[in-house]
């Protein structure tokens, strides 16, 4: 089993994910086994939530450049990254992290170089951030980070290219999944899902923007969901920014609603 590609149909299976090594995982919706990692401090998650570095040596391959063993340095347009490392990512939002490092004072509105995100071998552009003086530090250090949402993009390249006369260094380059929520999804022997739980991608229960952290359903014969609950963090009914903590529906003999009824946290009527 291949943690990088077996983890995106356990997931989207239903199963919670967390790494134990750099190649292997568990996979649960027991939740005996969740609670019982998470009391051993082990992050438990409902997306794929390792990071994954860039092999530099590799990269700096690619683009006939010189690896220091540390870093890959970049001059002008002559010595720039402008292939690889062609990773393929599912469908979802990432952050791809550059850490930079330059050897020269620049004023702070000198323009060094830019970095793109591309797929396709550069027929899509996902992103591009240009890098300026003042985004270093004292010590010559930045760390510029760009997002992207993929729609399950190949041949994906992390780009860097200094301006002439400009040169710094990559000293890191990595990517990760980082969804709005972690959303954990909880499932019945039917595998239909009755709960889920909204958290930070650190693991702390939070409120969705709709005001809730948790909600049920409840299904008919035909799987059709006839109810809806939500919970705040301490699994107490809540009232969503929608006006109600409970929605019942009413449906015909085609599964069409016909009606909805709407309940407060108290579970009395909302007319």
């Amino acid at each position: 089993m291949d943690i990088d590609y077996d983890s995106n149909c356990f997931i989207n299976s239903g199963f919670l994910f967390t790494p134990i090594s750099e190649c292997s995982a568990i996979y649960t919706n027991d939740l005996s086994v969740i609670h019982g990692m998470q009391e051993k401090g082990y992050h438990v998650t409902g997306y794929y939530s390792v990071e994954k570095e860039i092999n530099l040596k590799k990269l700096a391959q690619q683009n006939n450049l010189m690896y220091s063993g540390a870093e890959i340095h970049l001059n002008g347009k002559e010595k720039a990254i402008t292939n690889g490392p062609d990773v393929s990512l599912y469908s979802g939002p990432y952050t791809v992290t550059y850490e930079l490092k330059s050897g020269k004072d620049y004023s702070a509105d000198d323009l060094l170089g830019t970095l793109r995100i591309t797929a396709y071998d550069g027929d899509k552009q996902l992103n591009e951030l240009k890098i300026y003086g003042k985004d270093f530090d004292n010590d010559g250090e930045s760390k510029a980070e760009l997002s992207l949402d993929s729609a399950g993009y190949r041949d994906v390249d992390f780009l860097a290219v200094a301006e002439p006369g400009s040169a710094f260094d990559i000293r890191r380059l990595t990517y990760r999944r980082t969804p709005e929520y972690d959303i954990h999804s909880l499932y019945n022997r039917k595998r239909k899902k009755y709960r889920d739980e909204y958290y930070s991608l650190t693991g702390e229960a939070i409120q969705t923007a709709e005001g809730y952290f948790a909600c049920e359903y409840e299904y008919n014969e035909d799987g059709v969901i006839t109810e809806i609950r939500h919970f705040d963090k301490f699994n107490q009914p809540i009232v969503t920014k929608k006006g109600y903590a409970r929605i019942v529906r009413g449906l015909n003999n085609k599964n069409q609603i016909t009606k909805e009824s709407y309940y407060g946290a108290d579970g009395q009527p909302i007319e």
